[in-house]
């Protein structure tokens, strides 16, 4: 192999290892900043969810919520609460994580961030799944703009 070949050679190897090195880096940013943000959602679903679903309080619902949430009539989202508090009585325990996010920005509205929380839940009478989206406007608290239980 003469001289040229080798030099060629050595600088595509060097760009190879360079690209992937990067890539991984990239990656391991990506990853660091989700399980950050995850961290961020959890603590405010937690709390939410201990605080509606231990007495199935719209209240409590109600003070943490978005606009989205807010639209419905406060008389239909008791009734879901009277539904669940008969099926499934009082939180007990739950695993939570986020499980979904969705970020954008702006000039006009600044960064929107939307998170899916989810808590496989175990109440008094069965178990189920909480789902909570939040979302937030820039650093402004995060706000409910959904909130389910579905039975497992």
């Amino acid at each position: 192999m003469n001289k040229t070949t080798k030099i060629i050679l050595a600088c595509i190897a060097g760009t190879m290892v360079f690209c992937c090195g990067g890539g991984i880096f990239m990656v391991m940013g990506g990853v660091k900043a989700y399980q950050a943000l995850g961290a961020e959602v959890v603590k405010p679903g937690d709390e939410a969810v201990s605080a509606i679903c231990s007495n199935w309080d719209v209240d409590a619902l109600v003070s943490r919520s978005g606009p989205e949430v807010l639209k419905t009539p406060k008389v239909e989202l008791e009734g879901m609460f009277k539904i669940w508090k008969s099926e499934y009585g009082s939180f007990k325990t739950g695993s939570s994580s986020m499980t979904a996010f969705n970020s954008s920005a702006d000039i006009s509205s600044g960064k929107n961030t939307r998170a899916t929380y989810e808590n496989k839940a175990t109440f008094e009478k069965g178990d189920a799944t909480v789902y909570i989206v939040f979302s937030r406007r820039d650093s402004d608290p995060w706000k409910i703009d959904s909130f389910k239980v579905v039975k497992r």
